[in-house]
């Protein structure tokens, strides 16, 4: 069974098991599209941002995913912290939920920084293969 579109919420749950991150973020602050109304900063929203089946001749199936996290915070250097923790536990890393996904060798694609809605957003975009 392909379980790519899922990848997104078994990385989040890595970055949810890391008490450093827990610690500079606080419990519960990772979101799928959109922050809950009444959230304080920081916070981390993600998304899957595309996805690409790689199709084999004997039917195999693995995909290209690009999943996006965006990290907000009312102090520049806060988020930068944050940012900075999300790539060191992400990169490099191959996760692996045996009979449900394996996400292969995460590898960041891109990032960027801006200021927006009173508040610093800092922008990591991972690639991985996922079987």
């Amino acid at each position: 069974m392909d379980n790519s579109l899922l990848t997104g919420q078994y990385i989040v749950q890595v970055l949810n098991d890391n008490e450093d991150l827990t610690t500079l973020l606080g419990e519960g602050k990772i979101f799928p599209l959109i922050a809950k109304t009444d959230t304080t900063y920081p916070f981390i929203i993600y998304e899957r941002s595309a996805i690409t089946p790689i199709y084999t001749k004997t039917f195999g199936q693995d995909n290209n995913v690009q999943i996006t996290f965006r990290i907000y915070a009312e102090e520049y250097d806060q988020g930068l912290q944050i940012t900075n923790l999300v790539r060191n536990i992400l990169e490099r890393q191959t996760i692996n939920f045996p009979n449900i996904i394996r996400i292969n060798d995460i590898r960041l694609g891109s990032t960027n920084e801006q200021f927006t809605d009173d508040a610093f957003l800092q922008t990591l975009t991972f690639t991985t293969q996922v079987e």
